[in-house]
C-alpha cells in the first residue's frame, strides 16, 4: 500500500543540513524497540525526522508525517522504506560504505526517489573522507551523500580542529547532509562556507 504523502517535507536542495538535537532537522530515536504505535510518537516533540530499525516502525512514523527517516542498510530494501521515498520522505540509508551504497541502489531500484535518497558513511581519522569527485558520482546514480562523524575521544583543540577541516571540506565537497556534531561548531563552520560561496569564491581556493 503507497504511504500519504509527507506533510513535512525536507528541501534537499538548499544549504547543507545537520540532522540531530537542535540541528536543522531534529530525529527522534525509535530504534530502541520494535512496536511503536502512533500515539507514542506524539510525545516526542517538535521533531521531523527519526531513526528507526523496524519496518514497523516506518510505517507508523511515516503516517505520523515524519519528513526524513534514517535507516539501516539492512532495512532499506523493505518495502515499507520505498514506500515513504515514493511519499516524499527523505531516506538517509547509513552504514558502512560498499553495503549502504548498495542497499541504498536497490532501494532506488525498487521505488526510492532519485535526489531523495542520502548515503551516509561514518568520517574517521584512518578513512578518507568523500571527495567532490565522490558526490558527483554518487548524483549521477541519484543518491545524495551524507556523513555521520563519530563522537569525539576527547574534546581538545586538536580534536576540534581536525573536526572542523573535515566538515570545512565534506561542505565544498557537496555533502547534503550531517550527523553527530555540534550544533554551534557546524553553525559557525557552515556560515563561513555560505559566506564564501556567496562570494563566489570556491571553497578549496578560500582555503588554499
Amino acid at each position: 500500500m503507497a504511504a500519504r504523502p509527507t506533510s513535512t517535507l525536507v528541501d534537499l536542495t538548499g544549504r547543507a543540513l545537520l540532522l540531530g538535537d537542535q540541528g536543522d532537522v531534529r530525529l527522534a530515536d525509535l530504534t530502541g524497540g520494535d512496536l511503536i504505535d502512533e500515539p507514542a510518537t506524539q510525545g516526542l516533540g517538535p521533531w521531523v525526522g527519526a531513526r528507526v530499525a523496524t519496518a514497523g516502525t516506518v510505517a507508523v512514523v511515516v503516517a505520523s508525517g515524519a519528513g526524513l527517516l534514517v535507516v539501516p542498510s539492512a532495512l532499506a530494501g523493505s518495502p515499507d522504506v520505498a514506500a515513504a521515498s515514493e511519499a516524499g520522505v527523505v531516506v538517509v540509508v547509513t552504514g558502512q560504505a560498499e553495503i549502504a551504497g548498495a542497499a541504498a541502489l536497490d532501494l532506488l531500484a525498487n521505488g526510492g526517489v532519485r535526489g531523495r535518497v542520502v548515503l551516509e558513511v561514518p568520517v574517521m581519522p584512518h578513512l578518507p573522507a568523500l571527495t567532490t569527485a565522490d558526490v558527483h558520482q554518487l548524483g549521477e546514480l541519484g543518491l545524495l551523500a551524507g556523513v555521520l562523524f563519530p563522537p569525539l575521544p576527547r574534546v581538545t583543540d586538536e580534536a576540534i580542529g581536525w573536526e572542523i577541516g573535515i566538515v570545512t571540506r565534506l561542505l565544498g565537497a557537496g555533502v547534503r547532509t550531517f550527523r553527530g556534531l555540534d550544533a554551534t561548531r557546524f553553525d559557525r563552520v557552515r556560515a563561513v562556507h555560505d559566506a564564501i560561496k556567496s562570494a563566489g569564491v570556491h571553497p578549496e581556493e578560500a582555503s588554499s
